[in-house]
Formats: C-alpha cells, sequence, structure tokens
C-alpha cells in the first residue's frame, strides 16, 4: 500500500513540477516579447561585467545580435577605453550600496560608432550573485546624427574608395557632440612606405590589390579600435576615440607596425611594405579634426625624413623644425632665380712632386640674411623638392668657366671635379646636359671629372654603367667617391668604369694610432693600383697622416693640411703665392 501512495505522490509531483515548468515559459516567454516590443533597451548583467540577456532594441541600437552579446563583458564590447574606470567605479558602487544608480553613458557599436545613451538600473538580489537589469535610451541627437554620419561614411565595404570627407565629418561629429566625454583619443595616419617603388616594379593593378589587402588587414585588426578610412592613394587614417593616453595610442602605432614584418604574397609576387606612423593626440594637439589631421601630417613628414618603417608623436618642435624648412624650401627657389649659389675649390695635391693637378668643386648658398650655407643643409632639401638638377647645372656651368678661366691665367691644365647626387643620376638626360653644357663653355672634357658615390651608383647600377660609359666615351673621368663608407662590394670596382678612387676620410682619421685602419687604406691603395686607377685620399689635416699615406705610395691626397675650400678669388691668389715659391 505504501508503494502505491509514494506512486501515486510522486505522479503528483512530477504533473505539478511540468504545470509549473509549463507556466514559468509561458510568462517567460511572454515576458520577452515585452521586452523585445519596448522601444527601450534593455540589458541585464552581473557584477562581473557578463551578459546574461539583451532585447530586440540592443540589437538595433548597437548592431551586436544577442548572441554575440550574451556570456560576453559588458565593458569588453560597449565601453569606450576612458570610460572604463568609470564604469567600474559604478559597479562598485553597486557592490556597496546595494541600490540603482542611473547615468548617461557613451558606448561603443559593432560598427565603431559612438551613441550617447541614458540608463536606469535596477539591482536584482540583495546577495551574491545579483545582477544589474539596464534600461536605456539613444538621445534623440546623438541616434539620428551618428545615424546620418554612417550613410555618410563608409567604414570599409571598398577599400580602395577615398572617404576623405566623410572621414572628416565624422570625426567632426564626434568630436563636436561628445566633447568632454570623449576624454583623451588619437588621429593616426599610416603611410605605406615603398608604395610608389612598388608601383613601379610590379604595375598598378598590383598596387590596388596590394592597398586592398592592407585595408582589409587594418580593419580586421584595428577598426576595433576607432574608426579607419583609406584617406589617400597610400594612407590611412585611423581615429582612436577612446585611449588612456599618448602611450596607449603608442601601443597601438606599435602593433600595426610590427604586423607589416611579414611579407605580401600577391599572385606571383612576394614583397615587403613596411609602414609610416603619424600621430595627434585630442585634446592637447587640437580640439577640431582639422588641427588632428595638419599635426599627425606634421608628425608623419617628420618621421619619414628620419627613415621608414617607425611612428612619431607630434610636438610643436616638430612644427618649428617644418616652418624651418618650408623656409628654407621657399628660399631656395628665390636662390636659383638670384644667383646665390657660390663655388669653392678645395685643391688636390700630387703627393710626390707637391703641385696641385686639380680641384673638387663644393657649392655653398650665400644666404642674404644668414650667410654661407653648407650643402649638408640645403642638398637633401633640394633633392626631395627636385631643384638638385638646376643647382647642379649651375655648380657645373661656373666650374667650368672658372677653372677655364685659372688655367687660362696660370698657364695650366688643371683638372675639376665636380659632385653629382643621387637623384641627378636618375636623370635619363644627364650625359646630354653635361656634354651641352662644356661645349657652351668651350671646356675641355679631359679636364672634367665627375665624382659619384658609391652609395648613389648602386641604386640602378645598369643605368649608372651606361652614364659613366656614355660620358667615358667623351674623354669625361669618373671617380668613385666614399668608396668602403657603405655596402661595398668589390665588383662594383669592375662594374664601374672609373678612374679615380677616393678614400673617405672616416679611414684617415687617426690612421697614425689605429693599425686596422692603416691596414685597410694600404690595402685599398694597393689594389687601386692594380686595378689601374688613381687613388685619393680625402680630409688630410695633420702632417703625420700626410707623411703615411706617402709611404703607402698614395697618388693624391686633399684637406686642410694643403687648404681649405676656396672662393674663386683666394682660388687665384693661392696660386699665385704657390707660383712664387
Amino acid at each position: 500500500m505504501s508503494g502505491l501512495i509514494d506512486a501515486c505522490i510522486t505522479d503528483d509531483v512530477v504533473r505539478n513540477i511540468d504545470c509549473l515548468k509549463n507556466e514559468a515559459y509561458g510568462k517567460h516567454q511572454f515576458l520577452n516579447n515585452l521586452l523585445d516590443s519596448s522601444n527601450m533597451a534593455v540589458v541585464e548583467w552581473t557584477l562581473d561585467g557578463t551578459i546574461q540577456y539583451v532585447n530586440k532594441q540592443v540589437e538595433v541600437n548597437t548592431g551586436y545580435k544577442s548572441d554575440e552579446l550574451i556570456g560576453s563583458n559588458w565593458i569588453d564590447m560597449f565601453a569606450p577605453i576612458n570610460h572604463i574606470d568609470k564604469i567600474k567605479r559604478d559597479i562598485k558602487y553597486f557592490k556597496s550600496q546595494k541600490v540603482s544608480k542611473d547615468y548617461n553613458q557613451v558606448i561603443r557599436c559593432k560598427d565603431g560608432r559612438y551613441i550617447n545613451t541614458t540608463w536606469k538600473n535596477l539591482l536584482v538580489g540583495d546577495r551574491e550573485p545579483c545582477t544589474v537589469i539596464s534600461m536605456g535610451t539613444v538621445a534623440d541627437r546623438a541616434n539620428q546624427e551618428s545615424k546620418a554620419s554612417t550613410r555618410l561614411f563608409n567604414y570599409y565595404n571598398d577599400a580602395l574608395v577615398h572617404n576623405r570627407s566623410a572621414f572628416i565629418n565624422i570625426i567632426r561629429y564626434i568630436l563636436d557632440t561628445l566633447n568632454e566625454d570623449l576624454g583623451t583619443a588619437a588621429m593616426m595616419l599610416i603611410d605605406v612606405d615603398n608604395f610608389r617603388d612598388l608601383n613601379n616594379v610590379y604595375g598598378y593593378k598590383f598596387g590596388d590589390e596590394l592597398l586592398e589587402n592592407i585595408g582589409e588587414l587594418l580593419s580586421v585588426g584595428f577598426q576595433r579600435y576607432g574608426i579607419l578610412d583609406h584617406y589617400e592613394k597610400d594612407c590611412f587614417a585611423l581615429f582612436i576615440s577612446s585611449i588612456k593616453d599618448a602611450e596607449n595610442a603608442v601601443e597601438i602605432a606599435k602593433k600595426i607596425i610590427n604586423m607589416f614584418h611579414m611579407p605580401w604574397v600577391l599572385g606571383k609576387h612576394e614583397c615587403y611594405s613596411t609602414v609610416s606612423i603619424g600621430i595627434s593626440i585630442y585634446p592637447s594637439d587640437g580640439k577640431k579634426v582639422e588641427t588632428l589631421i595638419k599635426n599627425a601630417e606634421s608628425a608623419l613628414a617628420f618621421v619619414k625624413k628620419q627613415g621608414r618603417d617607425r611612428y612619431q608623436l607630434y610636438s610643436k618642435t616638430i612644427d618649428k623644425q617644418i616652418t624651418k624648412r618650408l623656409g628654407i624650401e621657399y628660399s631656395l627657389r628665390k636662390a636659383i632665380e638670384k644667383n646665390e649659389f657660390i663655388v669653392y675649390y678645395q685643391p688636390q695635391v700630387n703627393i710626390k712632386t707637391g703641385a696641385v693637378v686639380s680641384l673638387e668643386a663644393l657649392v655653398r648658398w650665400a644666404h642674404p640674411t644668414e650667410g654661407i650655407i653648407p650643402p649638408s643643409v640645403f642638398i637633401p632639401i633640394a633633392e626631395e623638392i627636385g631643384l638638385i638638377d638646376r643647382i647642379g647645372e649651375l655648380v657645373l656651368q661656373t666650374a667650368c668657366m672658372q677653372v677655364k678661366e685659372l688655367n687660362s691665367l696660370m698657364q695650366s691644365n688643371i683638372t675639376i671635379a665636380v659632385n653629382l647626387s643621387p637623384r641627378q643620376l636618375q636623370n635619363k638626360n644627364l650625359s646630354d646636359k653635361i656634354l651641352e653644357i662644356i661645349e657652351n663653355v668651350q671646356f675641355n672634357p679631359q679636364l672634367l671629372e665627375i665624382e659619384i658615390t658609391e652609395e648613389a651608383a648602386i641604386k640602378d647600377i645598369n643605368t649608372t654603367i651606361k652614364l659613366l660609359k656614355d660620358l667615358g666615351d667623351k674623354n669625361i673621368k669618373i671617380a668613385l667617391d666614399d668608396f668602403c663608407t657603405g655596402y661595398s662590394s668589390l665588383c662594383y670596382l669592375e662594374l664601374l668604369p672609373v678612374h679615380k678612387i677616393k678614400i673617405d676620410k672616416s679611414f684617415i682619421d687617426g690612421i697614425n694610432k689605429n693599425y686596422k685602419k692603416e691596414s685597410i687604406v694600404e690595402a685599398l691603395i694597393n689594389l687601386s693600383h692594380r686595378l689601374g686607377n688613381v687613388i685619393v685620399a680625402e680630409g688630410v689635416e695633420e702632417e703625420s697622416q700626410y707623411k703615411t699615406l706617402k709611404e703607402k705610395n698614395c697618388d693624391i691626397v686633399q684637406g686642410y693640411y694643403f687648404s681649405k675650400p676656396l672662393s674663386f678669388d683666394d682660388l687665384v691668389k693661392y696660386f699665385k703665392r704657390m707660383e712664387l715659391h
């Protein structure tokens, strides 16, 4: 009997449980349907930030699906970086006070937008684990404007579409709308370092495909930090709307740079392409989007001058340097028109006879207010802005005219050596231009020597060889300058049709005190002689250096031990003094 009673009780309990379950499920469904029909966003989350429930309005407002949110952390999904501490303080308040708190909060959506929201919070449960029910509304103006901005701005559907104006519009909206709530933000300009070279070598189709892949890489890896745009042809912009500080932006920049240390494999081609990044910080470097972009551009321009594959934070010092550089650029253009460039000459002396056998032409800029400006200051800028060819032509013409006059005056056959910059060597018409100048001046080509650096020569070795052979056919001699200071290879001595090899000053300094330097110089002298080349030692400043070089059978020496670079008038006086002795 007792077994039958137990069975009946069990059946009743099971039926009651099933009824309760059905009733609870019905109420649960009713509650879900009710919440989903609400215009308010509803989120249930635990005090450690884990999301347990979201309604449909949350999906509409943020772009996330419920299965993306449930089980994830509220802070990770929604919180701008600079709001994290604030949210943690709110959670701590919930835990300690056991009461609800209402607050305004900027949240980050899936597509990178930021929207203003107002939340009413209810703490459920008086002991652990308790949860928070948050009911939020989106501010009408913020919601409408962010949707309008979203229509304007293509976040990254097409990596090759220029969205510069739309990008600026949405950043302007963020800065104007969020203002003090934004905290610290960063503007990054990410420039592909060697894109032009890759484009020229592999073609525009390859270049376009590379940019598309770079856009996808940046979008997948870093769009979650903020808003990404294909800003210009080979430059991308990333606005990070919430960072802790400038160091946080630097950390992100380093991650971006490191991503580009792997090769790109596109079709049959494999290549490396690094990036340089200029960074400006809101609000310290500007409160307007135009100012942030301008300062990021300044930082990018500065870092490109320093080299590639690195980042630079904007500073006012950079602006001063850029302002100074712009002043030099402007004055350089005027200097050509006003004929402010003058040529100085440094004698090269036959080490056995002591006679001056040649001169090296050295350009100087006689600035009207700054005085004499050395080439190390203005030549790199002249190369970058495309003025080096005109300056080079002026130097060659002046040197030929003045040395012709000197030879006539002194009844001599002094050779003149004129330097060519790396940029000049890229000029396909260089050979014709040199021949045109010496013909116009009626200068003896056998007395002209063209100096090129090893580094410049090997940038396009085939073009260089052709140029030098063309000049050699006209009896113009070639000197290889700064030999052994770069990535030297003895094979270049075989390939390049040079007449003279110049040992750099760095090897001459301390030659009497450094056995290794002395051995290297001796080996270079012997090698040059075996190859039939004349050897010149630059930067000779002491008698002991001169004597050592003479012992090693060096051919020609040049340096302050004999004479500093001289203006033409002083050069004439120098030769007349020598004639008297």
